[in-house]
């Protein structure tokens, strides 16, 4: 039975919450950088996850991996010790900074700026976070929060208290904002929803300097930038800055 586009359309729009404004395409299978609608037109998929899961579609080597662990163990919890997670956090392990030696868990990008957050707030014991212009996080509460686009944050506003917006790729502005107040600067090491925006050389290294003189922490998102999208396993190694998060 032929499946159209309309009608796809139409059975959502009696069940479905939508966050996003979707195109007019309902993806019905992929290959390599293939994807095939419902009425079997081709597209180069240049989408990637939001840029985060840039592996393509049913690679079979990727297929047989994830065969074999459904076929093995497919859900527990935290509870227990695992050999997949324990071999992902060893490689985890080896490209990060030395300095950064525990790696948490989560399901997604706006988790893990949730999870700095509240990692930030109890090691610091401050409640101010600093975030730049353009910047995205996450949609979550503290995520949105941290997130310098007013199309996202004024919906759901107010946010978390004590949390400030300085330009990006601006050392001054940052170096004046950052305090003994100043739980966290998070910032992406180059924005990627903002824009593609590189920050000038010598940004980082001078918010990390900063950071450590006001005894506040540095956490650079790499959600966007990680896993050798920018040249290097980590954006942070272009100007060999370390954060704490």
């Amino acid at each position: 039975m032929s499946i159209s586009f309309e009608s796809v359309r139409e059975r959502e729009a009696k069940h479905f919450l939508p966050v996003v404004n979707r195109l007019p395409v309902a993806i019905a299978s992929g290959s390599g950088s293939l994807v095939r609608d419902v009425d079997g037109k081709e597209y180069i998929d240049l989408t990637a996850g939001w840029g985060v899961t840039a592996i393509g579609h049913c690679h079979p080597a990727l297929v047989a991996a994830i065969a074999e662990q459904a076929g093995t163990l497919m859900q527990t919890t935290n509870l227990f010790y695992t050999l997949p997670q324990l071999d992902l956090i060893e490689k985890l392990d080896a490209i990060t900074p030395a300095a950064i030696t525990r790696t948490f868990m989560t399901n997604s990008g706006t988790e893990a700026i949730e999870g700095a957050i509240k990692l930030c707030h109890r090691a610091t014991g401050r409640s101010k976070f600093i975030a730049t212009t353009n910047s995205f996080h996450g949609r979550t509460l503290g995520a949105l929060s941290l997130i310098g686009q007013d199309k996202h944050r004024a919906p759901f506003e107010p946010l978390l208290n004590k949390t400030s917006v300085v330009p990006f790729g601006d050392l001054e502005a940052a170096r004046a904002e950052i305090d003994d107040q100043t739980a966290a600067f998070v910032v992406e090491p180059v924005q990627g929803e903002g824009g593609v925006n590189v920050p000038p050389p010598g940004y980082l290294k001078g918010v990390a300097e900063a950071c450590r003189a006001a005894g506040a922490l540095l956490v650079l998102d790499e959600i966007q930038t990680g896993i050798g999208r920018t040249g290097a396993w980590l954006a942070l190694e272009h100007e060999d800055v370390v954060p704490d998060v």
